[in-house]
């Protein structure tokens, strides 16, 4: 930080700032900023994918608790047949009535059986847990922005598609632009790399590129690129020079990437 003097009349004075210092302070800030948003992307994406997840947990449990249910009030039903409902219709009912009462472990008599068909608190938090940590995997496992960039050298599956996108830069579509092309070129598909000796597999569709250990990343994944940061990271590549011109350099091969699988 620089030093303000002051003069004798009680003027300040702040010492010059060369036009290099100014811009190299105007980059910081952006880089500063374009981190953020894209962290505040994922996060977000992340907590919508929780909810999810957790969302479709419940209903599973739901399910499972009003099929256990059914199954208990069928086998008390064995052991204790409702009357004929033609013949009795009020006391099929409260027949009925019983069993349901028993088969959830409400009922009203002091002998009914108490059944743990919902989880406790402890088993909720317990699956919530296990929900989180899956999120947390990149914390485990990073994948790093050098990864991302050297996956997104190889292009998409189709064929030419690089010097389709480098087409593009050229032409010099803007950022929105960019980022519709990029999704449209893509499609929707995957394949398959190894990373120092680490299976990685990528899954790409409307909503962009997903990046996770193992042979699958249509569900799951440890990283999600947007179609906007990918643009962004092309571009930025591109105008360093080390996009297309590496890979014409070196025909086609990324370092440290082979790919030994497709389509995951």
């Amino acid at each position: 930080m620089r030093e303000i003097s002051y003069s004798q009349n009680g003027e300040y004075q702040i010492p010059d700032i060369s036009l290099e210092e100014t811009r190299g302070t105007i980059g910081k800030y952006g880089m500063m900023r374009k981190e953020y948003l894209r962290n505040h992307k994922v996060a977000r994406f992340n907590i919508l994918t929780l909810q999810n997840r957790l969302d479709s947990h419940l209903m599973e449990i739901d399910s499972q608790a009003r099929q256990r249910v059914d199954d208990l009030m069928n086998e008390l039903l064995e052991k204790d047949p409702a009357p004929d409902k033609m013949a009795d219709g009020m006391a099929w009912t409260r027949h009925m009535n019983q069993i349901k009462a028993q088969a959830r472990g409400a009922g009203d008599s002091g002998d009914y059986l108490q059944l743990s068909l919902f989880p406790t608190e402890e088993e909720q938090l317990g699956e919530i847990r296990k929900a989180a940590a899956a999120l947390e995997q990149p914390a485990a496992f990073l994948i790093s922005d050098e990864v991302v960039n050297d996956i997104l050298r190889t292009g998409s599956g189709q064929k030419n598609t690089l010097f389709h996108i480098t087409a593009r830069l050229i032409e010099g579509l803007d950022n929105e632009e960019m980022r519709s092309f990029l999704k449209d070129e893509y499609g929707t598909g995957g394949k398959g790399f190894t990373i120092d000796g680490q299976k990685i597999s990528i899954w790409y569709d409307n909503d962009g590129i997903r990046i996770r250990r193992g042979d699958s990343a249509r569900r799951n994944f440890d990283r999600m690129v947007t179609w906007e940061e990918a643009a962004n990271r092309i571009r930025d590549m591109y105008e360093d020079g080390n996009y297309v011109d590496n890979l014409i350099s070196m025909p086609f091969r990324v370092p440290a990437v082979e790919v030994p699988y497709r389509h995951r």
